[in-house]
């Protein structure tokens, strides 16, 4: 009788262990899908303000317009007239767009695989059934119809591998 006592305590307390045995699922902000060392950049530092508006303005338009080309030329008319602009402020646009992409774009490789909580917009690119099998989370309403996008490493893509967990 003790022993089947012992064994009752232990399979109750096993219950309550398995929990913390799981693996810890980690609260993440936007930001935190960023690599650190490009979250304190500042593009617009030592800029006036109609300066910032502009190279702002400059980046947006060039994320929006279609590739280069003899037929797309009057479309970069005004972007290319408003450059030599900051040219002579001595801004370098090309560098600054260079970094631009690279913080849009880099990711925190560190969190491939792990499980993860963060707040966002769900929308499903796959339906099957009444299941979804793909979706992307982002961090706004609305994303994918406004122009411009979330940046890329602000679209968490997946699939249903992962929604099986939680079903």
């Amino acid at each position: 009788m003790k022993k089947l006592i012992a064994v009752l305590i232990f399979t109750v307390c096993s219950f309550f262990y398995l929990p913390t045995l799981a693996e810890q699922v980690r609260q993440l902000s936007w930001d935190d899908l960023i690599p650190a060392h490009l979250l304190s950049v500042d593009l617009l530092a030592n800029m006036t303000e109609d300066q910032q508006d502009l190279v702002i303005w400059i980046l947006n338009t060039y994320e929006i317009l279609p590739k280069r080309g003899p037929d797309t030329e009057e479309l970069y008319k005004e972007v290319d007239e408003a450059i030599p602009g900051l040219k002579k402020a001595g801004i370098d646009i090309e560098k600054l767009m260079a970094k631009y992409k690279e913080i849009r774009t880099s990711v925190v490789e560190a969190l491939n695989g792990q499980q993860v909580r963060i707040p966002g917009y769900f929308l499903p690119l796959e339906l099957s059934d009444t299941k979804v099998t793909e979706f992307l989370l982002v961090p706004y309403t609305g994303a994918c119809i406004h122009v411009p996008p979330p940046p890329p490493n602000h679209i968490v893509f997946s699939a249903a591998v992962l929604l099986d967990a939680y079903a």
